[in-house]
């Protein structure tokens, strides 16, 4: 079982990547697709991410539930940052921010994710 946060968001990310086809070989809306469709930011705050609802990985689920309760800022930056391909400096320049502050913010949601698993960071 992975033991920090960023082995844990790892393993969420391919989570969420798995899952959509929900393992079935056939394609559903997920977070990805959303994401994909109509572009991280709006997926992330018009309210459209939230956990899934088919069982799979427990930890990953538990993961997705504290995710989808982030505030807007910091959920946009997880998401861009595990479900794109992108690299950091293109996720901050497709939320318009420098560098420096989508780092901070991502440490900041990686704090917070940390705190609600009860990980020690």
């Amino acid at each position: 079982m992975p033991h920090d946060i960023e082995d844990l968001l790892d393993t969420w990310a391919r989570w969420a990547a798995y899952r959509a086809d929900s393992g079935l070989g056939f394609s559903r809306t997920t977070t990805l697709g959303r994401t994909i469709d109509i572009g991280p930011v709006a997926a992330a705050i018009r309210g459209n991410y939230g956990p899934r609802t088919i069982r799979g990985n427990e930890t990953a689920e538990r993961l997705d539930r504290a995710i989808a309760q982030l505030p807007d800022q910091l959920k946009a930056v997880v998401i861009l940052a595990y479900l794109s391909r992108d690299s950091r400096k293109q996720c901050a320049a497709k939320l318009s921010i420098s560098y420096w502050t989508f780092w901070s913010r991502l440490k900041h949601a990686k704090a917070i994710l940390a705190g609600r698993l009860d990980l020690t960071a």
